[in-house]
């Protein structure tokens, strides 16, 4: 298996290379691109019109800064301006990250992609998951619908939980749901990163929360990127819109990064967006960036392939990433090989390996009953401005 692995589809790392240019090991500023003051409208419209409470956009091109700049409020409440830099919850781009960390690990031959779960996790004997599964979103995990129930039945903490517990206790309960459907059979999005986080653990012998700080975080300089903050002050308040932006009650959401101790593979990372831009032109570097060395090109370029097929319609799924086909591709704007993600509380990133660009945009509002698309119109507002 693993030599499949590294007969590295040349096509996609070729795009790759494409995008990394000179492969900046640090971000240039530069003067606002003139073309995209369009967003300021854009933003300054949703801000006004109460469709969102924040919005921070940073768009990145072969490594400089060409965009950069913050509307909103951090706090409506005490009229504190949003800055750029803010603190936001980065929910499921939390699971990019993670993938990474156990990537580092398979380059060490500590696992194979077709491996059964349960030959390091025993509590899932018997459910034919395999790590592929895992990735894939194709495990039949789940945690919608009826099998919301079952989740709470079997005391499986969703999301962010403010209860202490760890990470293996909570993926042994997991192991004890029913599954929806057979491993393989459907694309279901759900816990199955919090599974490869543990399997970090298991692997690595260190606290999953550790191990990516120690090889993720800090060689990438993200240094205003953790699962929790003792002192948050830059921490944006999370909103909620059904027909009025107002202060979201949920008090798991709002608190986890000050109160909480759990840390989700899936969706517990808070951060700036110029961390998360990092660890996007890591990527696009084919993996090294700040002068470190955190994924092999040939292992970047793997984490590209479409693990689904079909299962997902025209937009296929990577190992952390959408898989756009040449489908998908031809009413979109974006470059061959681009990859996006983004997390329920609003945040968003695209990396564009043909064009050498990075768009990472964020807020925090959930549940948002707007009806504005508002990722997709920035990721559009862009490429359209740039004549991309």
């Amino acid at each position: 298996m693993k030599s499949l692995f590294y007969s590295v589809n040349c096509f996609v790392f070729g795009f790759l290379l494409i995008g990394c240019q000179s492969c900046p090991q640090s971000f240039s500023s530069s003067e606002t691109d003139a073309r995209l003051l369009v967003i300021d409208t854009l933003l300054e419209g949703w801000i006004a019109d109460g469709i969102v409470p924040q919005y921070e956009v940073l768009v990145v091109k072969d490594g400089r800064k060409i965009y950069h700049k913050s509307f909103g409020w951090r706090d409506i409440e005490n009229q504190i301006d949003a800055q750029t830099g803010d603190l936001y919850r980065l929910a499921s781009n939390t699971k990019a990250v993670t993938v990474v960390g156990l990537m580092q690990l398979w380059e060490k031959g500590l696992w194979q992609l077709d491996d059964s779960i349960s030959a390091y996790i025993p509590e899932f004997s018997g459910s034919g998951i395999t790590i592929k599964h895992l990735f894939s979103h194709t495990s039949g995990i789940c945690y919608d619908g009826r099998f919301a129930d079952s989740c709470k039945a079997h005391g499986v903490a969703v999301y962010n939980p403010l209860e202490n517990i760890t990470l293996g206790e909570n993926v042994r309960r997991m192991a004890t749901l029913p599954l929806a459907h057979r491993p393989g059979e459907k694309f279901t999005y759900s816990f199955n990163t919090e599974i490869l986080g543990r399997l970090i653990e298991v692997l690595s012998g260190e606290k999953y929360e550790q191990y990516v700080k120690n090889h993720i975080l800090i060689p990438l300089g993200m240094n205003n990127t953790d699962y929790h903050f003792t002192d948050a002050y830059r921490l944006v308040k999370l909103y909620s819109r059904e027909g009025r932006l107002f202060l979201s009650q949920d008090s798991a959401f709002q608190y986890f990064p000050l109160l909480g101790t759990y840390c989700s593979p899936s969706a517990g990372l808070v951060g700036s967006a110029e961390d998360y831009a990092k660890f996007c032109q890591m990527v696009l570097n084919g993996g090294k960036f700040n002068n470190n060395r955190i994924l092999k090109p040939q292992t970047i370029s793997m984490m590209q392939q479409n693990l689904v097929g079909d299962l997902r319609g025209e937009i296929g799924m990577s190992f952390a990433w959408d898989y756009f086909t040449d489908k998908a591709l031809s009413h979109l704007p974006y470059g061959k090989g681009s990859m996006r993600w983004g997390g329920m509380f609003g945040t968003d990133y695209l990396m564009d390996p043909t064009n050498g660009l990075i768009i990472v945009s964020q807020t925090n509002c959930f549940p948002n009953d707007s009806g504005v698309r508002t990722k997709g119109m920035i990721l559009n507002t862009v490429y359209r401005c740039l004549g991309l």
